[in-house]
């Protein structure tokens, strides 16, 4: 477009020169030049309006695109905190003496051992022989594969960093790991 612009650009200017050099003179470039150079300089005008117009609707619709897939990213990250959350409450032996009152405590070194001592291969449910680690797969599995589509309808739209943790998330080496041993587990029954 920028080339349009700068080709009708000098078409005017060549115009205006024209009509100063020559303009004195009676004929066709006294009579022709203002008047084609004004019609020129309204195009160039309207065009550079109507392209405004065209990119600040594109940029509506990316951003209510961009919207959508962040609204669509909530589940499966919520997902995965909440499964995270039940993994600490139903794998720990014990209630621990002081909980986590917030994420950065949850992920804090003082935690560290706790969640070692989680036992995954511990049954979730009693109604079920399914494993912690078992239901932990089933979950991981789901929410990668949201992800994964939300990437593929929605990537084009998204922020580049939102991008990057999204995909940092699905091919997290610990989610994948967690998700292994869930497998290796049912096989294994």
């Amino acid at each position: 477009m920028r080339a349009t612009y700068a080709t009708l650009a000098s078409i005017v200017a060549l115009l205006a020169l024209t009509y100063v050099l020559w303009g004195g003179q009676a004929g066709l470039i006294q009579d022709f030049a203002p008047e084609l150079a004004t019609e020129i300089l309204g195009i160039l005008i309207t065009l550079v309006f109507v392209q405004r117009i065209i990119d600040r609707r594109a940029q509506d619709e990316r951003a209510r695109a961009s919207r959508g897939g962040v609204r669509r990213a909530e589940d499966p990250l919520r997902d995965l905190s909440d499964l995270w959350t039940e993994i600490v409450r139903g794998c720990l032996e014990r209630a621990p003496a002081r909980p986590p009152g917030t994420y950065l405590t949850l992920f804090g070194p003082e935690w560290q051992g706790a969640i070692d001592d989680c036992d995954l291969t511990r049954i979730r449910y009693g109604w079920s022989d399914e494993t912690w680690a078992e239901s932990a797969a089933r979950a991981i599995s789901r929410a990668r594969d949201q992800i994964s589509g939300i990437l593929d309808l929605y990537g084009v739209h998204l922020n580049a960093h939102f991008i990057e943790v999204l995909d940092q998330i699905r091919d997290d080496p610990f989610l994948g790991h967690v998700e292994t041993l869930g497998e290796q587990l049912r096989i294994a029954r």
